[in-house]
């Protein structure tokens, strides 16, 4: 179970970090707080659309998933709801979403009213490690760039096997390190603890550490797929945003209108890129599947 202190450092982050997504990355558009899966293969145009990067995480979880109608499906971190309105939407699912922000809780099942799709989606204010549901319960347990806020990611794919029926399937996309921390050099050392502290992150996992996690709890199937392509405009894109906001950010800052926290998240959108791009950091997605 996660502390609640650490439960309470990760809800302050994103009640105050969420004019920032609101600004910088048009949450209030399509409901995700999340990289987004960019078609890297069109022209620029289209690579660019944000809001059709979002959309295509969830195509992509859903498919890797087999999420059909009627499927119930839990997103562990949901944010402010879009995974679990699409699913509702686009594959008739019963989505469940679960957030310890009442606040983005309520702007989700607001967006969903509006979406009309209120009677087809739950919300729980509650720990994804420790959530209370039934044993299998769930078709398939999906995390978003969400289940590296877990204090013990152990703990996390544990729950996720529990609450799986037999033959479920388990899909996280996530940001990995590539080896331990110990193994980098001083300035991708202090790229990454400067991240970590402004976005509340719990101890990184290697890929190979996250896949031992998957094993050790019994998954079958295991999978990761390097996503660093497609999530790589979306990353450029939040790099250069940091340094454009930065003079009018300080003024802010100094005048006490931007707090320590919303300066640390800025901060930390600068350091993200460059250890994506020098492969300290692999955001990828691994599927997993309970046996039958």
């Amino acid at each position: 179970m996660t502390s609640r202190e650490t439960l309470e450092e990760v809800n302050n982050y994103y009640e105050e970090a969420y004019l920032d997504y609101v600004l910088v990355w048009r949450t209030w558009s399509h409901g995700a707080m999340h990289f987004g899966y960019h078609d890297t293969d069109s022209r620029l145009r289209r690579w660019l659309r944000f809001g059709d990067a979002m959309h295509e995480v969830n195509r992509v979880l859903a498919d890797e998933a087999t999420v059909e109608e009627g499927d119930r499906v839990l997103d562990a971190g949901c944010g402010v709801g879009g995974s679990v309105n699409w699913l509702a939407e686009n594959r008739d699912a019963d989505a469940v979403g679960v957030n310890v922000s009442r606040n983005h809780l309520a702007k989700a099942e607001k967006k969903a009213r509006r979406r009309g799709v209120a009677d087809d989606v739950e919300w729980a204010r509650m720990d994804f490690t420790d959530t209370g549901f039934q044993d299998e319960e769930f078709d398939a347990v999906w995390a978003v760039e969400a289940a590296c806020h877990a204090e013990d990611t152990m703990e996390f794919v544990e729950e996720a096997y529990r609450l799986l029926e037999p033959g479920g399937h388990l899909v996280v996309s996530d940001g990995y390190l590539s080896q331990p921390m110990q193994e980098f050099g001083e300035n991708h050392r202090r790229r990454l603890d400067e991240i970590d502290e402004a976005w509340v992150g719990g101890e990184v996992d290697t890929v190979d550490e996250f896949e031992g996690y998957l094993d050790d709890a019994g998954f079958t199937d295991v999978e990761f797929q390097n996503q660093y392509d497609r999530v790589k405009p979306s990353a450029v894109y939040l790099w250069l945003a940091s340094y454009l906001a930065a003079p009018g950010a300080w003024v802010l800052e100094k005048l006490g209108v931007r707090n320590e926290r919303q300066r640390r998240n800025r901060v930390a959108a600068r350091h993200q890129y460059p250890v994506l791009r020098d492969d300290v950091v692999k955001h990828g997605l691994f599927t997993a599947r309970k046996p039958e």
